[in-house]
């Protein structure tokens, strides 16, 4: 696995395909040299062009095996079975497809989900794809694919059995038969591959978040499809409105790709359900944008400046416990980005002027007992067949399914909770027992609306159906604020007394078929609808368990940060810094839980790995946090040095010059007690520098004593950022030659070790000029 302080190591989470010619020996028998030969060059130039096609990364691997590397579960299927399709006359595919953590080292990619592929498609026959059942649970409802179980298959290599289901398409049927549990499977363990950078991105750069994509058939929708469409033609800002589980997200995002997919500034998605503070409404969207921080320039300024120019579509999604947050960027970039509308969901309105509303609806109820072409009986029947109910349901049992949307009140949600059960429950019997759970709650709140009462009721019949162990595993995600992936489901839910790393696979996999949990990206991220989130951290609190599992996801996030932490003064810094901000919901969640707590000595360890990625990222939000965190007792002396650094470094680049230099002579002190040369370095560069601004002239002395450390330490990093102060602090003080050569070296090193956002810098000079005017001007308004 990958440890924290090896660079030239990284995880990501992808799924993996092996693809695998049957009969190879023979068929170059039958072939000859030459013609096999040139098979072979058709074969791989057909396999790049489809695995390209697909979004996906392909390498070689060992013998006549290929693998692939994608994002998406969907993705990865579409590739196996266009692999079929497009098979040459007289040549036979295997392919094996599964999904989970992966590492990446040098020339390697290898972990479990290698293995599992690799195993998975020797056990498969000509013409088959088979694929692990978190795959089919992914990828289910997309491409037209359908998925049939073959049990749990006995792999080489692996320590438990793998559910499989091998895909059947719809232009096309699977050859062979699937090979009896237990039979021998042959393989490399291992897949030796060309170097493949799974978080391969422009450094310093992000596409904007892309909006949500589901696994499942969009339907029912037209006519209000067409209403908001219409809105968005002669209003900016539509607002859909309406209670949780009335589907406000989906009928968003499915507008926003229809509209607004081919825009020159493309449309952005704004998840806003993982913020807990209105302050932090402008940075969720600098983020999600895809920008930078500015030293000095505030979020909303960042945003405005960015889109002032462009057409494009911002998607709010979950405003209500934010309006305060919402409701300034929303003015602001309507009275000063023209061409950039705004799409947001809210249960109750903005409230801004310009504003139209649309209060998203029920679906369409039947209008008789044997009406079974409205709206919200389509759903159930899509989503019955979806939980892989043999033959949907009886014709008989048409009037169930009828009545039962009538007692739902038409609420997707509810409906898709209640179809997810057709794989052991009749529609009679789902009727029965609703009706009965609906009868309690009424009687048990009459002051709630029906229709609140209505999904409670649906919600909670379904989360008792789950056994205890489901339901164990359920209501601890809801401890997730954001999105989650396996490996950090498996650190939450995992337990001496409780469920396997591979148990809990197997139940995400099925809570996922069920719509307790969605994949909305396609990929091997998953989150909790709100509504649900809500009713399972009562669950949660009911249980006793919260503070247990709460404080498991404080020590997984601290864990987490110093794993990436440790990245940040790499070359590798941008890929960890992406990662991070693909955690921050939970940095934030544990952070506010550990300073309720007053946990002085984790609110440490969480935020001094992260000083580079609150600096570069959000460092006025780095400030409130990191501030209020060093003002408790308690923790390592040498611990709360590092936050305080982390608290300059924000400080600094948010303009915050008092904290700053406030900091800074807390930071010296706790320098001199501190046993950690690399600590008490870095302190006397950054504060030397801030010193000299300040007139000091005690600042030269200490950046300057810093670097005969840095020289020989190891961190090569710090010691760019040694050489880098001593030169800005020449620079101001006249002495260009001293500056020239500091600067030099400092670059030269930069080069060498691939730290891009240092080799920036190409006029060092004129910078450090800059940088002291700056922040004397700053100190003086």
């Amino acid at each position: 696995m990958m440890e924290p302080g090896d660079p030239a190591m990284r995880t990501a989470t992808a799924s993996v395909l092996f693809v695998d010619v049957v009969g190879s020996t023979e068929l170059r028998a039958r072939l000859g040299e030459e013609a096999a030969d040139e098979l072979r060059r058709r074969i791989d130039a057909g396999l790049l062009e489809i695995v390209t096609a697909h979004h996906g990364r392909v390498v070689k691997g060992l013998g006549d095996g290929l693998l692939a590397v994608f994002d998406a579960a969907a993705d990865a299927v579409g590739a196996g079975v266009a692999i079929q399709q497009r098979a040459p006359d007289g040549v036979g595919f295997r392919v094996g497809v599964s999904t989970g953590d992966v590492s990446v080292e040098d020339a390697d990619v290898f972990g479990t989900p290698v293995v599992e592929a690799a195993r998975l498609c020797a056990a498969a026959v000509g013409g088959q794809v088979l694929v692990a059942d978190l795959v089919r649970a992914l990828a289910r409802g997309r491409g037209g694919h359908v998925f049939e179980p073959v049990g749990d298959l006995t792999l080489k290599g692996l320590p438990n059995p793998v559910a499989a289901c091998q895909v059947r398409w719809q232009t096309g049927s699977v050859a062979g038969t699937v090979p009896p549990a237990g039979a021998p499977v042959t393989g490399n363990e291992r897949a030796h591959i060309g170097r493949v950078d799974l978080l391969d991105r422009p450094a310093g750069t992000r596409a904007p978040t892309r909006i949500p994509e589901w696994n499942t058939v969009f339907l029912g929708r037209d006519s209000e499809m067409a209403t908001a469409e219409n809105l968005l033609g002669v209003r900016r800002l539509v607002t859909f409105t309406g209670a949780g589980g009335s589907g406000k997200t989906r009928l968003a995002a499915e507008l926003a790709r229809k509209r607004f997919a081919g825009l020159p500034g493309g449309a952005c998605y704004v998840d806003l359900a993982p913020v807990l503070r209105d302050d932090d409404v402008a940075d969720t969207l600098r983020a999600a944008l895809g920008l930078s921080p500015a030293t000095g320039v505030q979020p909303t300024d960042r945003v405005l400046e960015h889109l002032r120019e462009s057409r494009a579509l911002i998607l709010l999604d979950n405003c209500e416990h934010v309006l305060e947050g919402v409701r300034p960027i929303v003015v602001d970039l309507l009275g000063e980005c023209p061409r950039v509308s705004i799409l947001a969901t809210s249960r109750e309105p903005l409230e801004v002027s310009g504003e139209a509303t649309y209060r998203v609806p029920s679906l369409a109820l039947p209008v008789d007992a044997r009406d079974a072409d409205c709206a919200a009986v389509a759903l159930f029947d899509d989503r019955a067949r979806l939980a892989r109910a043999p033959h949907g349901y009886a014709e008989s049992a048409v009037s169930a399914v009828v009545e039962l949307c009538r007692r739902l009140d038409g609420i997707p949600l509810a409906i898709e909770l209640a179809a997810a059960r057709c794989r052991t429950l009749t529609p009679d019997q789902i009727l029965d027992q609703l009706t009965a759970r609906l009868d309690v709650l009424a009687a048990r709140t009459h002051g709630a609306p029906p229709r609140h009462r209505t999904l409670e009721a649906s919600i909670d019949w379904s989360y008792r159906l789950l056994d205890e162990a489901e339901r164990r595993v359920l209501r601890r995600l809801a401890i997730f604020a954001g999105t989650f992936t396996l490996p950090a489901a498996v650190a939450i839910c995992a337990s001496e007394d409780g469920p396997t790393p591979h148990q809990i696979e197997g139940t995400l996999a099925a809570l996922v078929e069920r719509s307790f949990i969605e994949a909305p990206f396609g990929t091997l991220r998953f989150r909790l609808l709100q509504t649900l989130r809500q009713f399972l951290l009562q669950e949660l609190g009911n249980s006793g368990e919260l503070n247990a599992v709460a404080a498991a996801h404080g020590a997984r996030t601290v864990e987490y940060a110093a794993k990436l932490g440790a990245l940040l003064p790499t070359a590798d810094a941008e890929p960890a810094r992406l990662q991070l901000e693909e955690e921050i919901a939970e940095i934030r969640a544990a952070d506010d839980w550990l300073f309720q707590q007053a946990d002085a000595a984790n609110l440490f360890r969480l935020h001094g790995p992260l000083r580079l990625y609150w600096y570069r990222s959000h460092p006025g939000e780095g400030c409130e946090r990191v501030g209020r965190a060093v003002e408790l007792s308690g923790g390592e002396l040498v611990d709360r040095t590092r936050a305080l650094l982390t608290l300059i470094e924000a400080a600094q680049q948010a303009g915050e010059w008092t904290l700053a230099t406030q900091s800074c002579a807390r930071a010296l002190l706790g320098a001199e007690g501190a046993d950690d040369p690399l600590v008490s370095a870095q302190v006397h560069t950054k504060c030397g520098l801030l010193l000299c601004a300040n007139g000091d002239e005690r600042g030269r002395v200490l950046a300057a004593s810093a670097i005969g450390y840095l020289n020989g330490c190891g961190q090569p990093y710090w010691l760019i950022d040694g050489l880098w102060s001593v030169g800005l602090i020449s620079t101001h003080a006249g002495e260009s030659a001293t500056a020239t050569t500091h600067f030099g070296r400092a670059l030269e090193l930069a080069q060498q070790l691939g730290h891009r956002h240092r080799e920036g810098r190409r006029h060092p000079g004129c910078r450090g000029k800059r940088w002291f005017h700056r922040r004397r001007c700053d100190n003086h308004t």
